[in-house]
């Protein structure tokens, strides 16, 4: 049995029409803004702002690296706060590093947790800053009753990372002085194929399978590897004939290209949102968290990020932090289970030697999925993991 990393789309959900409105927040906003990815939606959003070279934005230690390269891009300078070992931003240093140079803090709400945005929002009013709100992982909560993304004066989604959908990333303007008027383009239907045979490859598989289903899983492989074939030979031909193969760049690549900039979300991805239960999505998130909470042993290496679920929040996946993530996620794969080792990437543009609590969170955080396709039986299985490999005293 396979337990994919992320929720797969049903072809129903491509073929329907689906809804002509949607209800929920930020896609039923009249200033949001489809993209490619994310990376994409803050690079529009760093030119819907005016912010130019001189000045400097204040940006999270702990990172990506992807939310760096469009501030690079163009040329601002960035400056980077403390996060606490919660990971929870440090606001007292946040401030510190506040200079006549800065033009905005970026905050990002970490794995659908929020930050304490109506305080730093109130810092940004009284400093006379812009607020950019990093939602990447946060789509569909909500803080203090209020969606997260309303507070920054832009925020920025990721909405593939919850959906099942092969790209999508969205800018939602809430400054009324603004507006986003760069024209778009489609992006690549390679790409988007690409993308969507390998959601297919990892899609999560729910119990003893059907005859239909386990053709349908072979169908898939085939597929998936005349999709490897085919990118090696573009890949060829990238390099002989000096071809750029955008449509070669992955949704996760680390690489910024400045042309997908340009690329709208697929249309593929727009008609599968048209098609979701957002309010089943969440639930099932939410339930799937509390019962790993419930359930998960306790180990001497193994530390639950959050040990509590708040109201309005729907978690991305579920965070540990590991003595070695490198042992458990190789555990996991041999059982079939594709984790998350969380941020392994560090940019260069980061001084890592003045963050440790960032480079050990980078180090050590593992995420167990807990995403709509997963249940309580693919939940027992990953505890089991946890139970039969760790040689640490169980409770």
């Amino acid at each position: 049995m396979i337990i994919g990393q992320t929720p797969c789309f049903s072809l129903k959900e491509i073929i329907k029409k689906g809804k002509t409105d949607i209800d929920v927040y930020p896609l039923n906003s009249k200033n949001c803004y489809f993209f490619f990815s994310a990376r994409y939606a803050i690079w529009a959003g760093l030119k819907v702002l005016g912010i130019t070279s001189e000045k400097n934005i204040l940006m999270p230690s702990y990172n990506c690296g992807t939310e760096i390269d469009p501030l690079l891009d163009r040329k601002i300078q960035v400056k980077y706060y403390e996060v606490k070992s919660n990971l929870e931003v440090d606001i007292d240093d946040m401030v510190r590093q506040i200079d006549t140079s800065t033009a905005a803090i970026l905050v990002t709400h970490y794995l659908g947790f929020p930050q304490p945005i109506d305080k730093i929002r109130e810092i940004c009013n009284t400093k006379k800053l812009f607020l950019i709100e990093d939602c990447a992982h946060a789509f569909l909560t909500t803080y203090k009753s209020k969606n997260v993304g309303t507070f920054g004066d832009i925020s920025v989604f990721s909405i593939r990372k919850t959906l099942p959908i092969p790209n999508g990333g969205a800018l939602v303007i809430n400054n009324e002085n603004f507006k986003f008027k760069e024209k778009q383009i489609k992006s690549s239907p390679l790409s988007t194929f690409f993308m969507a045979v390998e959601l297919l490859k990892g899609k999560t598989q729910q119990g003893n399978s059907s005859v239909f289903e386990m053709f349908i899983t072979m169908v898939v492989r085939s597929v998936a590897l005349m999709n490897e074939i085919f990118k090696v030979i573009l890949r060829v031909l990238r390099k002989l004939l000096s071809y750029k193969g955008l449509a070669l760049i992955h949704v996760n690549y680390y690489e910024f290209e400045r042309e997908l900039a340009q690329w709208k979300m697929s249309t593929i991805s727009e008609r599968i949102i048209r098609n979701i239960n957002y309010k089943k999505i969440k639930e099932i998130r939410r339930k799937n968290y509390e019962y790993l909470l419930m359930k998960l042993p306790k180990m001497q290496d193994i530390e639950v990020v959050f040990n509590t679920l708040p109201e309005g929040v729907c978690p991305l996946f579920f965070p540990i932090v590991v003595s070695d993530r490198q042992y458990y996620y190789q555990k996991f794969i041999e059982r079939g289970i594709k984790t998350h080792q969380y941020w392994q990437y560090f940019h260069d543009a980061v001084p890592w030697d003045k963050f440790p609590k960032a480079v050990f969170l980078k180090k050590h955080v593992l995420g167990l999925p807990i995403h709509q396709d997963i249940n309580f039986d693919h939940l027992d299985r990953m505890i089991e993991v946890f139970k039969d490999t760790n040689n640490a005293n169980v409770e």
